[in-house]
């Protein structure tokens, strides 16, 4: 049986880490934008369920919000966060308030 002597394993340096050479996404940083994505979910609870539009509404607001708070946060290679998010929750809110609109107008009439 072999002893090993775990005193010298403890005095070596430990090994460099290797240079990571992919640039990180934005969400391995942590960097979020998190009104952007209210918008989406928003948007997409929206086709789901919308009550009178409001859902459809708070998408469109959240977007519009998220947006312009897109321009002050930025990721790694210096891009907006949110931007996409945004841009889905004021689309998708607005198709989906018209169309909660003209339901509700013919349910109506």
């Amino acid at each position: 049986m072999q002893w090993t002597d775990h005193r010298q394993a403890a005095t070596q340096p430990p090994a460099a880490p290797s240079p990571n050479l992919e640039p990180l996404d934005s969400a391995d940083r942590g960097i979020t934008n998190p009104i952007a994505t209210a918008a989406q979910v928003c948007a997409y609870i929206s086709l789901l369920i919308n009550p009178l539009g409001i859902t459809s509404i708070l998408a469109i607001i959240f977007g519009v919000i998220g947006l312009s708070r897109s321009e002050n946060v930025v990721d790694v290679l210096g891009g907006p966060v949110g931007r996409s998010a945004s841009k889905v929750g004021i689309i998708l809110g607005s198709i989906t308030f018209v169309i909660t609109w003209l339901l509700t107008t013919l349910w109506l009439s």
